[in-house]
């Protein structure tokens, strides 16, 4: 009898399951019950912001690989052309990268007109992301941009001062004309990721083509906004002697 007592009293109360173990198992329990596509729909609606954010690193890791891996590829010049009309320049590229192949160095030349930058896309950030990788791994010697591609180029202080590619007396004439493109760069951006024109300092760091017969052939028609075209040669390039002849015939 008193064994029993003691039984009893030494049984110890079923504990009580939480509040998140049963939602789990009500959860669960309504998983099992879908039909495959139900499932689906339920996976998504719950995973969609992890799924979201795990698919868009994955991009990630998988466009700077595969630039990372393009940019150690021999290649004399990198041109990343981004119009404001989306208009091709393939055949007048093709004809100045011949006359430059008459010097008889080794090496490709390679015309990006692919990427895409248009800080009224919603996807901008994306943008910046693809120019600033393709900048990182040396994948760009010079660029044909927009305005936004260019405000950003200085943002991050991407471009090289004119001067050194250029001489004096090409420099005197190119400020004369107007092809000289007085702007802004090495901007601060603050943690709030506004930037801070307190340490930007004013030069010569792009053409504006608009005053060049590449200009009339190629940000004419097609531009209703009337958009500025410019080119810059990026301060890392790995070719920086091509990079400043391309620039010329760019300013002819």
């Amino acid at each position: 009898m008193n064994n029993q007592k003691n039984g009893s009293q030494n049984r110890r109360p079923e504990k009580k399951k939480s509040i998140f173990r049963q939602e789990m198992e009500r959860d669960w329990a309504t998983f099992r019950s879908l039909s495959f596509k139900n499932k689906l729909i339920f996976i998504f609606d719950y995973y969609k912001l992890p799924i979201f954010f795990g698919v868009s690193i994955v991009v990630f890791i998988i466009i700077f690989a595969g630039l990372l891996i393009d940019g150690q590829k021999a290649c004399r010049l990198r041109v990343c052309a981004v119009l404001n009309n989306g208009y091709s320049i393939s055949s007048w590229f093709r004809e100045v990268t011949n006359e430059m192949k008459k010097d008889g160095k080794k090496g490709a030349f390679d015309l990006n007109q692919d990427q895409p930058f248009d800080y009224e896309n919603s996807y901008y950030y994306m943008h910046e992301i693809e120019v600033y990788s393709t900048i990182a791994s040396q994948r760009m010697d010079v660029a044909i941009c927009n305005p936004d591609m260019f405000e950003y180029l200085c943002i991050i202080d991407a471009c090289m001062p004119l001067e050194e590619a250029f001489t004096p007396e090409e420099m005197e004439e190119l400020i004369d004309s107007g092809k000289a493109y007085l702007s802004k760069q090495g901007m601060t951006i603050r943690d709030d990721g506004t930037v801070d024109e307190s340490t930007a300092v004013d030069g010569y760091y792009g053409l504006d083509l608009d005053y060049t017969l590449f200009g009339e052939m190629y940000n004419t028609d097609g531009n209703d906004e009337g958009k500025p075209l410019y080119a810059a040669i990026i301060k890392n390039s790995k070719n920086p002697e091509d990079a400043a002849t391309f620039m010329h015939y760019l300013a002819e």
